[in-house]
């Protein structure tokens, strides 16, 4: 899958405004990892990083139990506004950039956050990148979406010949990519949450305003008439069953980065 960074960031800068009315689900997967995090009885004084930090629910959070050294990470500059205006202090350190290429030195943070954003990478880079900035002994706390969210919506948009709906990879790929960088997981867990609307407009809004839609550059715009045809579609299923539902694959897990590398196999 090949993702183009410039329409990630531009979908999540105008999303920036609206992210917070629609980000129930995202707002409780950053709460469920921050429950595993103090389940280790952490220290006020670890370097702390959130990746795709977004408008800062996690980082607001982690600062009202008094962690103080905390930086978040955006590729968005608003959603880094929004992140920066909302924090009790000027104490954290906000820094635009991608999370699949950060500006920090190796072995800078003994503990990373990162809720909802990995899906927007290419997979190994970003456990790369995880793996590079976590110290030896260091501890990733990261969620993202697994292949079975927005299938209602998938189904829709392919009989009618697009595919419009971002690919989300399943537990044993992300398992998989993370464990080659060295990174060892713990607790991989997956959770099916349901969102209803009533309404067509408020479903397709509410994407939207999350600024999730897909990204790829081999995607093919959609003409108004084919548009049409999903909305009517969406309205037949919202008449036929009397509310239309969307799916979300929440997937958290714990990364581990070991004290020793990882081995290398030497060429002979």
């Amino acid at each position: 899958m090949s993702l183009s960074p410039k329409q990630i960031t531009t979908r999540f800068n105008h999303a920036a405004a609206t992210y917070d009315e629609v980000a129930s689900l995202q707002r409780e997967m950053a709460n469920a990892l921050l429950s595993r995090f103090e389940k280790g009885s952490p220290e006020s004084t670890l370097q702390i990083a959130d990746l795709g930090c977004g408008t800062g629910h996690l980082l607001g959070q982690l600062s009202q139990r008094g962690f103080l050294k905390l930086h978040g990470f955006d590729i968005a500059c608003n959603m880094l506004a929004t992140a920066r205006s909302s924090m009790p202090n000027g104490s954290t350190k906000f820094t635009e950039a991608d999370l699949q290429a950060l500006p920090v030195a190796d072995e800078h943070f003994d503990v990373l956050f990162s809720n909802a954003a990995i899906q927007w990478c290419d997979t190994e880079r970003a456990a790369a990148e995880i793996h590079r900035v976590l110290r030896p002994g260091g501890r990733g706390f990261i969620s993202t979406f697994g292949p079975r969210t927005l299938q209602q919506w998938r189904s829709v948009f392919e009989s009618h010949g697009h595919s419009s709906v971002h690919s989300f990879e399943s537990t044993s790929q992300l398992t998989e990519t993370f464990e080659n960088t060295g990174l060892r997981l713990n607790q991989v867990e997956t959770r099916l949450n349901t969102q209803s609307f009533h309404n067509v407009k408020d479903m397709f809004d509410s994407i939207k305003k999350l600024g999730a839609s897909n990204a790829t550059f081999q995607r093919k715009p959609i003409s108004k008439s084919v548009f049409q045809s999903i909305h009517a579609e969406f309205q037949r299923r919202l008449t036929s069953a009397g509310v239309l539902k969307l799916t979300f694959e929440a997937i958290s897990f714990e990364a581990i980065r070991s004290y020793s590398k990882p081995f290398e196999a030497t060429r002979s």
